[in-house]
């Protein structure tokens, strides 16, 4: 997949691990924030940087990277933002169009929240970011959208940044001119009736939440196309 770049971090990953490692091999970059680093290393790949302040990775793990001359990158233990927002930094800077966030999701929910800013702040930044998780693909869309997935897929729309108007077809809620809150659930549990649901995120974002039916990636996450920034 050329112009993509994944960022590892050391959240929850994916069962089998040998799905994830098949994406990863068509991935161009892979930048990875400290204990991530290991989990790329166990799949038999060689993460092309690795950024952090290095406090949870194992230090043979350290040496292993070193050895292979691995770009590492260690900032202070005190610093005013978490690793994945450090290695998304980094990869906003090389121009990727596409960066998937690997591990941004379980543990600690603190992290796990601030996740879907780093996501959003890519975002902002113009580029298409999708946060790929054991269970559910997440992306913030605005404007138009044709977003790929299996027939009985859920679908669950949340509005981001304030209230959001959509249009939608190709799921069991259809409709025009649908008004999300970000106080009110409205847009759970939708389900994909076609391959293609169509979403125009007329104002406002939202976070998209595609349920998968399996643990784990079946071949790689499903493009968004069409969309206007």
């Amino acid at each position: 997949m050329k112009n993509t770049c994944a960022l590892v971090a050391a959240g929850q990953l994916f069962t089998p691990a040998k799905n994830l490692q098949e994406f990863l091999k068509r991935i161009d970059c892979i930048i990875a924030a400290d204990k991530g680093a290991e989990y790329v290393l166990e799949m038999s790949l060689w993460p092309n940087e690795v950024h952090g302040d290095f406090d949870s990775i194992n230090p043979s793990s350290l040496n292993t990277l070193k050895g292979k001359g691995v770009q590492l990158v260690r900032y202070p233990l005190e610093k005013d933002q978490t690793d994945l927002e450090i290695i998304a930094d980094v990869a906003l800077t090389k121009g990727f169009s596409t960066i998937y966030l690997i591990g941004g999701w379980g543990g600690r929910i603190d992290h796990s929240l601030a996740s879907l800013f780093v996501l959003f702040k890519i975002k902002r930044k113009g580029k298409r970011a999708i946060m790929v998780t054991p269970f559910a693909e997440v992306e913030i869309l605005n404007g138009e959208s044709s977003l790929k997935g299996e027939i009985g897929d859920t679908l669950s729309l949340l509005a981001w940044t304030g209230s959001a108007c959509v249009d939608l077809s190709g799921c069991y809620y259809e409709g025009k001119n649908i008004v999300l809150k970000p106080w009110e659930t409205l847009g759970i549990s939708n389900v994909f009736l076609e391959k293609t649901v169509s979403v125009n995120v007329k104002k406002g974002y939202v976070l998209a939440v595609r349920g998968l039916k399996s643990n784990g990636i079946n071949n790689e996450p499903k493009e968004y196309s069409n969309d206007k920034f």
